[in-house]
């Protein structure tokens, strides 16, 4: 059986940029004329997501599958700051990370600046019921992070303290299927 490509990506470092391919169970590192693997034994025939963190120029990596990781260039290590224990998904929205784990409805973000800051009991919120319909994905419009569900969509206001951030009711009953269905508008 042929190798399959689980996720490309084109990381932009203030310096430098670099091309990385999840293929199978590696992670690559093109380094012309070739790829060469920079991470190895991770689960195969897993999606996987990236997402570009300006402010500490990494890229932070997860499948759903393996422990999130980031990769600065020179690395692939461990994303520390107890993140969770894995991330199907994850967007950088006004400097936090915000992912969701495999198979359920709870929402995570990392502490504003830092995306090795997890607390994962106070900076967790359930997105509608766990009832099968699970979050699927994210985008951002005008500013809004927007919450898909296989069933619903829900807007997330994040301006401000925690305190004062508003979790919308579903606007809708129809959701996405993946989060490859869903494209960040400006």
């Amino acid at each position: 059986a042929g190798k399959g490509i689980y996720g490309l990506y084109k990381f932009y470092k203030t310096t430098a940029s670099y091309f990385l391919c999840a293929c199978d169970t590696d992670l690559y590192l093109w380094t012309s004329p070739a790829w060469g693997s920079i991470k190895s034994a991770l689960t195969t025939a897993k999606y996987f997501d990236f997402a570009t963190y300006d402010i500490r120029d990494i890229v932070v990596i997860c499948n759903g599958a393996n422990a999130p990781m980031k990769y600065d260039g020179a690395t692939v290590s461990a994303l520390g700051g107890s993140p969770p224990a894995t991330m199907a998904a994850i967007i950088i929205h006004k400097e936090r990370g915000f992912c969701y784990t495999p198979t359920s409805s709870y929402l995570y973000c990392s502490e504003i600046g830092n995306m090795e800051s997890w607390d994962t009991t106070n900076w967790k919120w359930r997105v509608g019921s766990d009832t099968g319909d699970f979050l699927t994905g994210f985008g951002v419009l005008q500013g809004v992070l927007f919450l898909f569900k296989q069933n619903s969509v829900r807007y997330f206001i994040t301006d401000g303290s925690k305190t004062e951030w508003i979790m919308g009711d579903p606007i809708t009953t129809k959701g996405a299927i993946s989060r490859f269905t869903i494209d960040n508008a400006s």
